[in-house]
């Protein structure tokens, strides 16, 4: 008669559970993480075809996001779009809102990566995101830094 003692069966489920509850949130922030490379990879493909379009028409602000003749993927994701606020403003920038969480990732046209939380609605995040993929936040910026001001809404 071989077979396993209640015991035996407790500790393998405790172990079980223990491995779990460590691997979940690992595996969240993993998940996340790599949406974002998906993100940025999307955005620095999209600021290519803005310089491009701004080269050929040779005018400043190919915006938006539409004018540019490329596809972007992960749409269920995040939002693209971008904005060119005018003529006098030095700058202009990308931006993909993370429709999961109220978190905005923008791109500057001079390649710098900034993120911003709780921007729109105010509410907690759970994740450091700036930490967590190792990018500026904008609210970390002084008053300025206005060239990198960053916002989705």
């Amino acid at each position: 008669m071989g077979g396993f003692t209640l015991i035996e069966l407790l500790v393998v489920v405790l172990i079980i559970g223990i491995l779990a509850a460590v691997a979940v949130p690992q595996y969240k922030k993993a998940v996340v993480k790599s949406r974002f490379a998906e993100a940025m990879i999307n955005l620095k493909a999209l600021s290519q075809a803005k310089h491009a379009c701004e080269l050929e028409k040779e005018v400043r602000g190919c915006l938006p996001v539409s004018n540019l003749d490329i596809e972007v993927s992960d749409t269920d994701n995040f939002e693209f779009s971008g904005t060119f606020l005018n003529e006098e403003t030095p700058w202009s920038f990308l931006h993909a809102q993370y429709q999961k969480e109220d978190v905005c990732l923008c791109l500057f046209d001079s390649g710098k990566f900034v993120i911003r939380t709780n921007e729109c609605t105010g509410q907690q995040t759970t994740l450091n995101y700036a930490q967590l993929l190792s990018v500026p936040d904008a609210a970390d910026f002084e008053e300025g830094d206005e060239e990198y001001e960053c916002w989705c809404c």
